[in-house]
């Protein structure tokens, strides 16, 4: 590993030593009329008329823009309610499994993350489940649960197709939809168990 480093450190020392000579050599004057004479001009002209400008009035627009700042962050996190620091774990805080998957149902409806996450950790437990109640392997039962002539539920099936965050749209009423019929779905294998 170390000498693998050491090679492609050698390698930029030399392609830069190289392009460095090249530029100097050849294209020296080219570089001095094209790009550091405008640049300079440029910089030079951008200092006059920041010196022109009244240093109260650069100031003044700082510091209000840092206070807009401020208070923006500070509106934000009261949103947000206290910190978390120094306070005792509350039920926002997922502590297990179960508590973690209800925050993930609580706040799926909102956030686009959360319902993948939502249907990944659903597919998982469904998948268990139907496979250990009917002692099928995980991919039969996988079938199972996208085969709608077994159990009859159209959202169950829909639910568990779309795995891919990026097919997944902005929120409407079909993944709540969905995700009522999947969980009463499962409800059922729990109460049958």
């Amino acid at each position: 590993m170390k000498r693998r480093r050491l090679t492609l450190l050698v390698a930029a020392v030399v392609l830069m030593g190289g392009l460095s000579a090249l530029f100097f050599l050849t294209l020296r004057g080219f570089l001095r009329e094209s790009l550091l004479e405008p640049i300079l001009q440029r910089w030079f002209v951008i200092r006059w008329y920041v010196g022109r400008i009244s240093q109260a009035l650069l100031w003044n627009v700082l510091t209000l823009g840092g206070g807009i700042f401020l208070l923006r962050a500070v509106l934000r996190r009261r949103s947000r309610g206290p910190l978390r620091e120094g306070r005792p774990p509350s039920l926002d805080d997922p502590t297990d499994e179960l508590d973690r998957l209800t925050r993930t149902i609580r706040l799926a409806p909102r956030r686009r993350l959360y319902r993948a996450l939502l249907k990944r950790d659903l597919a998982g437990i469904a998948i268990r489940l139907v496979g250990r109640r009917e002692g099928l392997s995980p991919n039969e039962a996988r079938a199972r649960l996208l085969d709608v002539r077994l159990h009859g539920k159209l959202g169950v099936a829909a639910f568990f197709t779309d795995q891919n965050l990026e097919q997944m749209g902005f929120l409407d009423t079909s993944f709540t939809r969905n995700l009522d019929e999947t969980l009463s779905f499962l409800e059922g294998y729990f109460k049958e168990a």
